[in-house]
């Protein structure tokens, strides 16, 4: 019998299952430090009075890029050059940082030791990724900046090893001693971000030679070695006697597994240009290369030569650095004073450091006081007073990791005039008369 067709309809087909969930993506919020610095720029776009020191950058209208940068930019422009920079960076750029390494700090480097990105931010995090990997530690200061969220970012483990006001908030060789045998990777900072405090050259020795030996241990043993970030970005903005040193420059054995990281951008009022460099461990340079290469990190080529030109000629570059320091100096000590007079009038304010990068330092003693109705509970609460009541903007520590140092606040000047400073310390000085004690 021939067969026939089954013109029946088809049974629908059995439903697929449901896709396996992706894995859940770690959430990662706007730093603390840019939603206060929204609300501030929202709160003067209105017109209020404030003095902005919460801001992380220079205002031209207050301390500008030197002409002589400028300048050397202007030409760059006109006539060139305009095309991709190699990953590493400009040749004459590194060749122009060498140089002035060994003039002005002692470091014998060569331009192959050197490389360039587009700010000191870019250099850090790839740092980050080419040493870590997920479940390695991370051990830092605090407070600092960033450590918390680029560890995150890794899946690596925060060791925050917290300093304390009596020493600038600089870290002591013991306290980071005991986590050095777990740790991937060590950062440190001088002068601090966001204190304004240096390290003191006994310090920076001791925590040089805790490297070597924690190293030289590895090595016996067959172990991954532990890997240092030095990030001494400010330190062309250093006020007073004191020098600015790092346990690179006090244990040059640490060399092999250290990552110096520097740049144009602050020293020289050049936040925009994203202008950074670093002497980079042999071991890591082409792995940081290569995660800079991917993810074009680096700065434009144009500002990076004119950069170069200014390094290129001491004497030029001297001059422009003395220019923006005395800005930032002078600001930095109408502030403080201001704020000690405060504290001699009895007013609950504490002053710290001032003495390097474009900070200080304040602690407002006021959590658990209360400001008319209003009982103060919380470091924002503080934070928020001082900002809608006194027009005084401040960052307080928690934006640096360090939510144990409540009251504390990073005050910056880049941003505001004297004026601006004066202004700010009378209309803070009415605020604080009217908090009244705990109770």
């Amino acid at each position: 019998m021939p067969a026939t067709a089954d013109l029946r309809p088809s049974p629908p087909p059995s439903p697929s299952p449901p896709p396996s969930p992706l894995p859940d993506i770690p959430p990662i919020s706007l730093p603390l430090t840019v939603r206060v610095q929204a609300e501030v720029a929202a709160r003067m776009a209105e017109g209020q009075a404030t003095c902005n020191l919460s801001a992380i950058d220079f205002d031209d209208a207050q301390i500008g890029i030197p002409e002589a940068l400028r300048r050397a930019a202007r030409e760059v422009i006109a006539s060139g050059p305009h095309h991709y920079a190699h990953p590493q960076g400009l040749p004459a750029l590194r060749e122009a940082v060498a140089a002035m390494l060994e003039r002005q700090q002692g470091l014998t480097v060569t331009a192959e030791d050197i490389v360039v990105g587009g700010g000191a931010r870019s250099i850090i995090f790839a740092t980050f990724a080419a040493v870590l990997e997920p479940g390695d530690a991370v051990v830092f200061p605090t407070p600092s900046w960033n450590n918390h969220a680029f560890a995150g970012l890794c899946g690596a483990r925060a060791i925050p090893v917290e300093g304390s006001a009596a020493r600038g908030f600089v870290p002591e060789p013991a306290a980071l001693a005991e986590h050095l045998p777990h740790a991937r990777l060590l950062c440190l900072n001088t002068p601090l971000n966001p204190a304004g405090t240096l390290a003191q050259p006994e310090d920076a020795e001791a925590i040089g030679r805790l490297v070597v030996q924690e190293n030289e241990r590895r090595a016996s043993e067959g172990r991954r070695a532990l890997y240092v970030i030095v990030d001494q970005l400010y330190w062309t903005l250093n006020f007073g006697d004191r020098p600015h040193v790092t346990p690179l420059h006090r244990v040059p054995e640490m060399a092999p597994w250290t990552v110096l990281v520097d740049g144009a951008t602050k020293g020289l009022a050049a936040t925009g240009w994203r202008v950074g460099w670093a002497v980079v461990a042999p071991a890591l340079r082409m792995a940081l290369l290569a995660r800079m290469g991917l993810t074009g990190a680096s700065a434009p080529t144009p500002l990076q030569a004119a950069v170069a030109a200014l390094l290129a000629d001491p004497e030029a570059h001297q001059r422009a650095l003395d220019e923006v320091t005395h800005g930032v100096e002078i600001r930095l000590t109408r502030l403080r004073e201001g704020l000690e007079r405060l504290r001699a009038a009895g007013l609950p304010v504490e002053v710290v450091g001032g003495h390097g990068a474009m900070y200080l330092a304040a602690r407002f003693d006021l959590v658990g006081r209360r400001a008319g109705e209003r009982r103060l509970e919380s470091a924002e609460d503080v934070r928020a007073l001082l900002l809608h009541e006194a027009g005084f903007a401040a960052l307080p520590f928690e934006a640096f990791g360090a939510p144990g140092h409540a009251g504390w606040f990073r005050l910056a000047v880049g941003s505001v005039s004297r004026s601006d400073i004066d202004d700010g310390i009378h209309r803070l000085r009415v605020v604080l008369e009217r908090v009244t004690d705990r109770g």
